[in-house]
Formats: C-alpha cells, structure tokens, sequence
C-alpha cells in the first residue's frame, strides 16, 4: 500500500506542476486583470494549503506496517478528495473566467469584422 500512496503523491506533485505550467502560459497570453490575478492568487493558496496539509508526517506512534498503510490509505484519501473538491473548484473558477475572456474577445472580433465591411461598403 505504501507504494501506491507515494505514487499518488508523486502524481499529485507532476499534476501540479503542469498545471503551474499551464497557468503561466495563460498568464502570458491575456490582459492582467484584478480579477484574473485573484483567481490564480486563489489558486495558489488553495494549493499551498494542499501542500501543507500533505507535507504532515504520520504520527510517532505508527509503529506497525498496519498502522502504516492505514495511515496512508488515509493520507492518499485526503489528497483525492481535497483535489476533488477544492483544487478543482479554483480551477473552475479560473476557466469559467477564461472561458467569459474567450467570448468577449469572440464578440469583440465579430464586432470589428463587422465594422470592417460596413467601412469597406461606403468607401466601395
């Protein structure tokens, strides 16, 4: 079992960072915003305290491989669920903006094409 929840671990490091990847690469690409900075500052926070949750060492008194392994059988739950939830819903939060940005920047394009023909019909 130790095994399995290490890996766990492992991929929930590698998950973050490319996500961290993603996240500046989309930080590169639009207009700096309040807004857009709090939702990647609440990102953050939320994955700091993830990190800090998750960073505990067991208990002194785990003293059995039994004890071990339920310790973390425990650990590797928490780590799914506060993904699950939390992390995801900072996520969502960050991509329901992006997802807005994208359709205003959609319509804005519309707009000006639209504009275009009309100026491009009175100089005809």
């Amino acid at each position: 079992m130790g095994t399995h929840a290490s890996n766990t671990a492992i991929d929930y490091n590698r998950e973050l960072g490319d996500l961290w990847e993603a996240v500046g690469e989309i930080l590169t690409q639009l207009e700096d915003t309040q807004r857009l900075n709090d939702l990647v500052l609440h990102l953050a926070n939320t994955i700091s305290i993830g990190e800090d949750r998750f960073t505990i060492i067991g208990s002194d008194s785990l003293s059995t491989q039994e004890a071990i392994d339920d310790w973390l059988r425990e650990r590797e739950r928490n780590i799914v669920n506060f993904s699950d939830t939390k992390i995801n819903n900072a996520m969502g939060d960050l991509l329901e903006y992006l997802e807005n940005e994208r359709k205003n920047e959609k319509e804005k394009l519309e707009q000006m094409k639209n504009n275009y023909w009309k100026i491009w019909k009175r100089l005809a």
